[in-house]
């Protein structure tokens, strides 16, 4: 089997890491740097438009773009066609940390084909703008060679029933979750206390529980 595809995968993940470092020593998270991203290439853009476009949670975007504007990076003012919604602006910040993200990856590129003699950087070179040119136009058209094997992915009826945060182990709750009461959390009621049986001890309250 051919793994070029996926050892190309590789490279650009390794090069994101280094953009990802770059904008955490700047103070943004790759959620926010995302959502930044967004902005600047659809300025006036609703939350909920962006909530679609990246798959967020409603409440998960809304404090990404709190944090980004308080960090000075983007501005959110009320949409004039619906009072309950809110289109995002960048500001002139933004800018500067896709620079850096750009500047970054060029450095890591940059160094990674001093690896190869001048004829092999020539060759891959032109190898890597076939393969651009044939991407995009294989895109624009809407993948139609492209033969993907069915249930790899999600349907969008399947993200709707399970909520985003539910997929990740050991996420929180999303704030006005009713969390389930649990033998750990319940109190004992007034019909417990004069129940003669024997009372039975949380795991919290006696480790020994463990035990039986």
């Amino acid at each position: 089997m051919n793994n070029s595809g996926k050892e190309i995968s590789k490279i650009a993940q390794i090069a994101n890491l280094l953009s990802v470092r770059q904008m955490r020593g700047a103070g943004l998270g790759t959620a926010e740097y995302d959502l930044l991203r967004l902005v600047k290439q659809q300025p006036g853009i609703s939350q909920k438009d962006a909530c679609a476009q990246l798959d967020m949670d409603k409440g998960a975007l809304a404090r990404r773009a709190v944090n980004l504007e308080q960090k000075g990076y983007l501005t959110r003012r009320s949409n004039p066609k619906d009072a309950r919604s809110q289109l995002l602006f960048p500001e002139p910040k933004a800018d500067q940390m896709d620079d850096a993200g750009d500047s970054a990856e060029d450095a890591f590129y940059g160094w990674l084909l001093e690896g190869l003699s001048e004829e092999e950087r020539g060759q891959f070179c032109e190898a890597l703008r076939i393969l651009e040119e044939r991407a995009r136009k294989e895109s624009e058209d809407g993948f139609p060679n492209v033969n993907v094997k069915p249930g790899l992915a999600r349907s969008v009826a399947e993200r709707e029933e399970r909520p985003a945060a539910a997929e990740v182990s050991g996420a929180q709750p999303l704030s006005g979750t009713k969390k389930k009461k649990t033998a750990d959390t319940q109190l004992p009621s007034a019909q417990d206390e004069s129940d003669p049986k024997p009372e039975k001890r949380s795991r919290r309250q006696d480790p020994d529980v463990w035990l039986l």
